[in-house]
């Protein structure tokens, strides 16, 4: 049920952008359509299915390398954060300090899917400051999530489709377009001359979003480095974009994030979210020796 996965990923995005509104309210106080062909006259490519082959090849896959799952623990930069969304009441300094002191660990299945769990080493003073961490260290969670299902698109599942399923796949100026319809929700996507996704747009009744990926090339295949992702505002003056820079590092001889930036304007400014990710346990695929 890919479907399923694409519109998840950009409604990962938007929950992560809301997660930022929801830490920035603790402060006491476009929309991009499916890509259409350029070209006058778009080429039907005869052997669709050995080039979305030779895609899914082209892309790095951590359960291809051999990973089954991972764990990992998870530090976001709040002073940045704090800085950024101007929260420097009394009352905010004190929450502050309490999620400076709060411990976030990850797990991260074969199928991609995440789950989260924190641990704090200071209980709050009061039920007004327990309330309001509460609701910060859920939209970090929110935030968390969001990335990892993001990430888990290109990296753990892949957003393109099956040989074998049904799409349309045209060669336009030199590069591909990939196009498919399934159960209310339009697919594109766009790959450059070497196979490499240069952009993803989902359109749905609840959604209408575009994603536009970068990739490092390495010998085991184009590794996500970087996305910018645009979208509907959540609500009036929400955000209307994120953009995501991912330093990835060797664990284990697997490719996994250590340090990723994430921006999301809120009203006049851009949002920085800062997240370190560290003590990796890997789990292997079991291996058929037969």
């Amino acid at each position: 049920m890919k479907h399923i996965l694409r519109s998840a990923i950009f409604a990962s995005v938007l929950l992560t952008s809301a997660a930022v509104e929801t830490v920035a309210a603790q402060e006491p106080q476009a929309v991009a359509a499916a890509p259409s062909a350029t070209a006058q006259n778009p080429a039907d490519v005869p052997n669709a299915a050995e080039v979305i082959r030779k895609a899914h090849a082209a892309q790095y896959s951590l359960p291809k390398q051999g990973m089954k799952s991972f764990r990992c623990s998870i530090t976001i930069d709040w002073d940045a954060l704090y800085k950024g969304l101007g929260a420097n009441s009394e009352s905010s300094l004190t929450v502050l300090a309490l999620l400076k002191k709060t411990h976030f660990k990850v797990a991260v299945g074969p199928d991609g899917a995440s789950s989260i769990s924190r641990e704090s080493d200071e209980p709050p003073p009061s039920a007004e400051i327990a309330e309001r961490l509460q609701q910060s260290q859920a939209g970090a969670e929110q935030m968390i999530n969001g990335f990892l299902k993001s990430w888990a698109g290109f990296m753990v599942q892949s957003m393109i489709p099956a040989p074998d399923e049904k799409y349309h796949l045209v060669l336009v100026d030199g590069k591909y377009l990939l196009t498919l319809s399934d159960k209310g929700t339009d697919l594109a996507i766009d790959f450059d001359a070497n196979l490499a996704m240069e952009r993803v747009s989902v359109k749905s009744a609840a959604l209408n979003a575009e994603l536009k990926p970068t990739f490092e090339n390495t010998p085991n295949g184009y590794v996500l480095v970087a996305y910018v992702a645009t979208f509907p505002a959540p609500q009036a003056g929400g955000p209307t974009g994120a953009d995501v820079k991912i330093e990835n590092q060797m664990v284990d001889g697997f490719q996994l994030p250590h340090l990723v930036n994430l921006g999301v304007p809120i009203k006049e400014t851009t949002v920085v979210i800062h997240m370190t990710f560290s003590d990796y346990q890997v789990t292997y695929k079991l291996v058929d020796l037969k």
